[in-house]
């Protein structure tokens, strides 16, 4: 029998071959009681070293063999170490469930999920930690898991409660795998879930509740074609439908009037383009009897994910508080009307009661009397000129300085001068507005300064005309501080010597300096002989107050 019969392809093989076939040659000679061929001893040398070498070669082989497998089974028990880590150590629970429905492999997450330790949970069936009220359940998700037509995708989820050590309930949510014989499952805490979707639901109850059964305030949805989808109780109260007559119906359908259709229609294909809410404002809308209610509306676009987006309309009925302006008005414009009489009756009878003094002054052949009965029709007819002033202007409680002391000076200087190609009068008047008290005492002030040029302030040269002027000008350059100079000035002589002396015994100048006080001003005269007279009263023009009727 040759060894080249059956030649193995690995060398050190080969010649563990060729001994065994030579050994099993031998022995069959021996069995046979014949000898093998004679060889020569070099060819059995040879044959012997060839061998040798072809063995040495095949424990090399091994021990290259062996070492990596060495090297294999150390990085397999180094990756087994890992995944013995990951699984240990995972933020996720891992365990398997085997054919007969008991826990054979757990890790470190359920164990500290449940607070049971691992060797009572390894080989106790997993029934026995689902809690009495999702028994059923479990059982029947399981029993769902045995088939695989049922797992389309290999895996299945279920939500159910399992029992901690304490007797508590742990929330979770399981991932099941089939993997023939054995469940593996992933187990995720869902305790902080719950609690936010019980949060939730809690606080979408409380809004829900609130929104829909405040009485005063109607809110509705629509969709972007117009569709009602929400209609709470205010709105049943304020337009007649109620919420099921209403949920369904096109917005243009149930509350807008006609004429306003198109415009509707617009805006709301504008906001779903654009994504931008129509603008609050007061509407006029129509009820379900058809009636009209002024409401005030504001609008919200809300736009959920993977929803069509909604518009929430926000209705006030203020059709009481039009009534109620609607009545303020007609009582202001009442109010107004009387207060424009009031101002009107005063001056006629102030007027009434300077003609009589007129008169009076007429028939009196006293020169001082006529004098002091003329100085009284001046004081009068500048009160009057203010309440002309009020009630032409229409505004009661305050005045436009610079005009109404302009028309004071313009009065009082006809009423006295019968020859305005002797005397001149100049008026130089700034505009501010004060109240009645300022604008009444600096309307005295001017009859009086005024009546006192045309006394004594006048040129006595026949030639040369007199002139008085009269100004009201700002003493900053910011006007809104307040601080102004009311001046009449003349051209006359100057001022006596003993004007001092006779300034304590003139009614005329007592008003003066008693008038100069009450509006708050600071009175300087100045004069000098030949070069005339001027009287500056420097004083704060006070904003006007609001008007209050007394009790």
């Amino acid at each position: 029998m040759s060894i080249e019969q059956h030649e193995p392809c690995d060398p050190a093989l080969r010649a563990a071959a060729e001994v065994r076939a030579l050994r099993d040659e031998a022995a069959a000679a021996a069995a046979a009681g014949t000898a093998l061929p004679e060889q020569q001893p070099e060819q059995q040398l040879e044959q012997q070293q060839r061998l040798l070498h072809e063995l040495r070669v095949y424990q090399i082989e091994l021990e290259i063999q062996n070492e990596s497998l060495r090297a294999s089974q150390r990085e397999l028990e180094a990756s087994r170490d890992r995944y013995a880590e990951l699984y240990d150590f995972a933020p996720v629970g891992y365990f398997t469930i085997n054919g007969a429905a008991c826990i054979e492999q757990v890790n470190l997450c359920v164990v500290k999920l449940l607070g049971i330790e691992r060797q009572h949970l390894i080989g106790s069936p997993f029934n026995f930690w689902v809690a009495g009220q999702d028994l059923q359940r479990w059982r029947e998700f399981y029993q769902h898991l045995q088939e695989p037509a049922n797992l389309p995708e290999g895996r299945a989820s279920l939500e159910l409660n399992l029992r901690r050590s304490d007797g508590s309930l742990l929330p979770v949510r399981l991932h099941c795998a089939s993997t023939g014989a054995q469940l593996r499952v992933a187990m995720t805490d869902i305790s902080e879930h719950r609690q936010a979707e019980r949060a939730l639901h809690e606080s979408e109850i409380r809004f829900h509740q609130v929104l829909h059964t405040i009485a005063t305030v109607a809110v509705q949805g629509y969709r972007m074609d117009g569709r009602t989808t929400y209609w709470n109780l205010a709105s049943e109260l304020l337009y007649g439908y109620t919420a099921e007559e209403a949920i369904g119906r096109n917005l243009l359908d149930l509350i807008i009037p006609p004429e306003m259709h198109a415009t509707v229609a617009d805006a709301m294909a504008q906001m779903a383009a654009t994504g931008r809410p129509i603008p609050a404002g007061e509407l006029t809308l129509q009820r379900k009897d058809g009636s009209r209610v002024s409401v005030i509306s504001s609008h919200v676009l809300l736009q959920t994910p993977g929803q069509a987006a909604e518009m929430f309309c926000v209705d006030v009925d203020i059709s009481q508080r039009l009534l109620a302006e609607q009545a303020l008005q007609s009582s202001l414009r009442e109010k107004e009307a009387l207060l424009k009489e009031v101002h009107h009756r005063v001056k006629n009878n102030l007027q009434v009661i300077s003609s009589l003094l007129r008169l009076e002054a007429g028939r009196s052949e006293v020169v001082d009397t006529k004098a002091v009965l003329q100085s009284m029709q001046g004081r009068i007819r500048a009160m009057a000129q203010l309440h002309e002033s009020l009630y032409r202007s229409g505004t009661f409680a305050s005045v436009d300085l610079g005009v109404y002391l302009g028309q004071v000076a313009n009065q009082a200087f006809k009423a006295q001068v019968f020859d305005d190609k002797k005397v001149a009068l100049r008026l130089n008047m700034g505009s501010v507005t004060v109240g009645m008290d300022q604008a009444a005492a600096c309307g005295l002030l001017v009859n009086e300064l005024l009546s006192n040029s045309l006394k004594h302030g006048l040129t006595e040269d026949a030639n040369r005309p007199s002139e008085i002027c009269v100004s009201l000008q700002t003493q900053e350059t910011n006007p809104a501080l307040g601080d102004w100079c009311l001046c009449v000035s003349d051209q006359g002589a100057g001022l006596p010597e003993d004007f001092e002396a006779r300034r304590q015994h003139s009614l005329g100048l007592q008003l003066v300096d008693d008038l100069s006080r009450q509006i708050g001003g600071t009175l300087s005269i100045r004069s000098a002989p030949g070069q005339g007279a001027s009287f500056s009263i420097r004083f704060k023009a006070l904003a006007p107050t609001a008007l209050v009727m007394p009790l």
